[in-house]
């Protein structure tokens, strides 16, 4: 799995509104930014 495909996942468990994200370099992908403005 990479890390685009687990973030989604992960977002989805959440109710809440999320104002920031932060991690390292390994989720500096566009599926990663696509889910993240999504949400």
């Amino acid at each position: 799995m990479t890390y685009g495909e687990v973030l989604p996942n992960l977002l989805k468990k959440t109710h809440r509104i999320i104002y920031e994200i932060a991690g390292d370099g390994a989720y500096n992908i566009r599926e990663c930014y696509e889910t993240i403005r999504i949400k």
